[in-house]
Order: structure tokens, then C-alpha cells, then sequence
């Protein structure tokens, strides 16, 4: 479970990408992002209120690894830091896309976590969405997370006049809790990708997310935006 978090600088995750870059194989790509998101909820929670987050992420031939991390950006908030290391694996069988790997949670003022995951998305022409299914469980929290997820995206292009897609998601889970009460939880997302160049995006768009534990609390609606690029 994330909590909030440690600001990583634009600045700061460039300079990883530049060392993974002295050692990538021909076919490796690394994606620099800043986001924004007017507030932060992992998993039908909100953790904090208006935060940047910023990332990098590292793939070559199905491995991958990535640094991700957020940041309330009210003075005085009293929000702690996150930042988020993961490393994993995705291969494809037919049209089945498998993934699996493992991320570390370090924050502040909470109990550092680490969580190893295992996955699967299906990839048909004949289906209009794109449906996944992911376990997670938490080492140190003796979690374990159930989630299922449908993606959809379409061009848009020939309707606002530059090169963008609708991106619409939607998602449902439950945690189980060790030390607690187990909860539901529920989402939507709505974004427009523009794509500037081949190698740089943005986005912006929309989200809801709630649980049925009233926990912080328990209907949340919010927007969010990022650019990054990929080289």
C-alpha cells in the first residue's frame, strides 16, 4: 500500500536514464514522465492531496525497471514521501500478454514494503477492450490484492484536428487485509494522449476512484496531466 511521498526531481531521474543508456542493447527504450495529479489514490484510497510525479522506466527485450515517485506539493501538508522501485519481466504467449515482478515501496514516515506481483493481459483484435488480471501481495503488510482491469483507445485525430487518442480504463479489486478490515475497491479513467513528436506525449484527463470502507474517503473524483519522452 502506497502512503505519500519523496519528491524525486525531473533533474535527479534523467541522470539514471543516461547511465542505463551507456549500457543499452540496440532495441532498449527508457521513458522520462512528469505528471501531475490533483490528488494521489492507489487502490480506491486517497493518500494525498495535489502531487507531482515524476519517472523513469527502463525496458529491453521484456525486462524492465522503473523509479516512480510523488509528492504533495502544499507546504505544510504533512503528507510523508513515496518513492517506488520496481523491476519486472512481460513476455507474450499467443495473444497473451504475461508479467511479473516485484516493487519496493520506501517512504516516509511509514514502514518501508515490498510487494512481488504476477499478471496477465489479454490482446484480441476482435475484442474491443483490452482486459487484465493482476495478484499482488505485500510482504510486510501481509496483503494480498486481487485487481481486474478493462483498457479502451481509439484515435481521435480526425475530430480535434492533431495526432491524439482516447484512452478510457476501468477497474475493480479487493484487498485483502491481515490486520484489518478486507475492502472493494473501484475506479474510471478518461484521458487524451497527444503525441508532439515520435518520441515526446502528453496527456491530460480524468478520474474516480472509490471503496466500500469509507476510507479517505470513500469517493474521490480528480484530473491529472503529464508529458514525457521516450528515446
Amino acid at each position: 500500500m502506497k502512503n505519500s511521498l519523496k519528491v524525486l526531481s525531473v533533474a535527479a531521474l534523467a541522470a539514471p536514464a543516461s547511465l542505463f543508456g551507456q549500457f543499452a542493447l540496440d532495441d532498449a527504450t527508457v521513458t522520462v514522465e512528469f505528471a501531475f495529479e490533483s490528488e494521489y489514490s492507489f487502490r480506491g484510497v486517497k493518500l494525498a492531496g495535489p502531487s507531482i510525479q515524476p519517472s523513469i522506466l527502463y525496458e529491453v527485450q521484456g525486462f524492465y525497471a522503473e523509479i516512480w515517485s510523488s509528492s504533495d506539493v502544499r507546504s505544510g501538508s504533512g503528507e510523508s514521501g513515496e518513492v517506488d522501485y520496481t523491476v519486472g519481466y512481460s513476455w507474450d504467449i499467443d495473444a497473451i500478454t504475461a508479467d511479473v515482478g516485484f516493487t519496493y515501496y520506501s517512504l516516509t514516515g511509514a514502514t518501508d514494503t515490498q510487494e512481488i506481483y504476477v499478471g496477465a493481459a489479454l490482446n484480441l483484435d476482435e475484442l474491443l477492450v483490452d482486459p487484465s488480471l493482476y495478484l499482488y501481495y505485500d510482504f510486510e503488510l501481509e496483503n494480498t490484492t486481487l485487481e481486474g482491469s478493462l483498457d479502451y483507445a481509439v484515435g481521435i485525430t480526425e475530430f480535434i484536428g492533431v495526432d491524439a487518442d482516447l484512452e478510457l480504463g476501468a477497474f475493480v479489486g479487493h484487498v485483502w487485509v491481515d490486520q484489518g478490515n478486507d475492502y472493494f475497491y473501484y475506479g474510471v479513467t478518461a484521458d487524451v494522449v497527444f503525441a508532439f513528436t515520435d518520441a515526446a506525449y502528453g496527456s491530460v484527463g480524468v478520474r474516480y476512484a472509490g471503496n466500500d470502507e469509507d476510507i479517505n474517503p470513500d469517493d474521490q473524483l480528480w484530473w491529472g496531466a503529464a508529458v514525457g519522452v521516450s528515446f
